[in-house]
């Protein structure tokens, strides 16, 4: 069991379509960024001009955005596919960050999520510099994610749960070999010695991101290295569309309680697990509140505690194979432009 840690991190980027409502204040702000959405302009540029009339309108609400990463993502940023920011849980209430958020661009845009949209959620350690997650810490982590690998699939949406940019990490077609049979295998004997074994023998942080080797897993460790050189943080990618700051909060308070009760379950006394799909759900649900009763006051809001059940139904595919590719090439494209993550 890894010890607990006192406090986590988090940010949350949230992918959603706007469009301007018309008003006078609207108006004003398309004026100072020099932009009238009926002229005839590249969609590249339309973009870019919407990109700063968000910042305007956040702004103009003393809600700090950017639209380039700066001081260490504690104000929003506006991007092209997502919304990055984070905040220290402890002893603050984040989340009216997050209900200010969706007041101003509720008012100001018509908020829409398509199949196209998701929300990922980062977690680390701690906001002070330095404190990255230990290879203890991320074996609890990953055990968790082992053992609920199927429960989670079973809880999302339809059109999350076969997502190719957020696929289960231990049971998709593309999971590394080292533990997909494996997984396999406790599934019908509710053994996971095997599989905790080869997890145990994950000894350095950057061994996890090796082992998971691109970032379209439901939980990316592609940001983790043995260096202080990339971000540190876990990403949890399966969350579908937030359109409401409701969502929004549940996934995030969902994210934080799976990875503090992970790190304080004793993984010694759970390798043999009867597996039950039902079951199995039922003591993910366990699992969530168990390490939500365990966060700190600021972060007990949020949880939406119907969300914690069996979604049934399968989605058709909302992008063809070369769609996809080419839209990994263009996030790949922004993760070099802006850092890992």
């Amino acid at each position: 069991m890894a010890s607990p840690r006192q406090s986590l991190a988090f940010g949350v980027e949230i992918e959603v379509y706007l469009r301007p409502r018309d008003s006078a204040t609207m108006r004003s702000f398309c004026d100072a960024a020099n932009w009238d959405p009926s002229k005839q302009m590249s969609a590249g540029r339309h973009r870019a001009k919407l990109l700063q009339v968000v910042q305007a309108a956040l702004n103009n609400d003393n809600i700090p955005a950017v639209l380039e990463a700066e001081n260490g993502h504690t104000e929003w940023l506006i991007e092209g596919d997502g919304s990055l920011a984070s905040g220290e849980i402890h002893g603050y209430y984040w989340s009216q960050k997050v209900l200010d958020l969706y007041e101003v661009i509720s008012t100001s845009f018509d908020v829409r999520a398509t199949q196209h949209c998701g929300m990922h959620v980062h977690i680390s350690p701690a906001v002070s510099h330095g404190l990255r997650w230990t290879a203890a810490e991320l074996r609890s982590i990953l055990k968790a994610i082992c053992l609920y690998n199927d429960s989670v699939v079973d809880i999302l949406p339809p059109d999350r749960k076969a997502n190719e940019f957020a696929a289960p990490n231990f049971s998709h077609e593309q999971s590394p070999d080292a533990v997909q049979s494996l997984h396999a295998a406790a599934r019908n004997t509710g053994d996971y010695g095997p599989l905790f074994g080869v997890i145990d023998g994950l000894q350095t942080p950057g061994a996890f991101a090796e082992l998971f080797e691109t970032r379209w897993w439901s939980f990316n460790f592609s940001n983790i290295s043995d260096t202080a050189a990339s971000c540190g943080t876990i990403e949890f990618r399966s969350p579908p569309a937030a359109p409401n700051a409701h969502t929004a909060m549940h996934w995030a308070v969902w994210t934080l309680s799976f990875v503090a009760e992970a790190l304080r379950t004793d993984w010694s006394s759970r390798s043999r697990e009867p597996w039950n799909r039902a079951g199995a759900v039922a003591g993910l649900r366990q699992f969530i509140l168990r390490g939500y009763a365990r966060l700190p006051a600021p972060s007990r809001t949020g949880l939406d505690v119907s969300r914690l059940r069996r979604i049934t139904g399968d989605a058709a595919a909302c992008m063809t194979a070369a769609e996809i590719a080419e839209v990994k090439a263009l996030k790949e494209k922004k993760l070099v432009q802006f850092g890992g993550r």
